[in-house]
């Protein structure tokens, strides 16, 4: 019995080991529609500051320069939080949807997000290596 509890213990590690590895924390200017309010998943989340500062809808905003390491937020299995939609015009400073960054001239919301890489299905084989591992545990060789 005790092996068969290790072994559990052993597989829930190896998956939850590879699920953390695939996640990564990101803080920077996501770009919303104007005309929808919706978050443009196709464009990347921009993390590089280029420094500056201009307007969006009549607001002090930080410009963000269009090159980043990071992928298209579509690309992505998860975002958590889930980035929320956000009106074109907003109240200002103590609203969360507040423009405050800008890239090429499009307004955006400073965001931190942590997004999970497809496919998730990557811990396949460590699952599978550690079923391999608890059948030879139970395989009694002769003597």
């Amino acid at each position: 019995m005790k092996r068969l509890q290790f072994a559990w213990i052993f597989i829930l590690s190896l998956t939850a080991l590879n699920t953390y590895a695939q996640s990564t924390t990101y803080t920077g200017c996501v770009i919303y529609q104007h005309n929808t309010g919706l978050p443009r998943t196709s464009d990347p989340i921009y993390t590089n500051v280029s420094g500056g500062s201009g307007s969006c809808n009549g607001y002090t905003v930080t410009f963000y320069s269009s090159t980043t390491d990071s992928k298209s937020l579509d690309s992505y299995c998860s975002i958590t939080p889930p980035l929320a939609n956000a009106a074109s015009e907003s109240a200002g400073n103590g609203d969360p949807n507040y423009r405050n960054c800008s890239v090429n001239g499009q307004c955006g919301i400073i965001r931190t997000v942590t997004v999970t890489e497809c496919p998730i299905d990557d811990s396949a084989i460590m699952l599978f290596a550690a079923c391999i591992i608890l059948a030879l545990g139970f395989i009694k060789l002769p003597v």
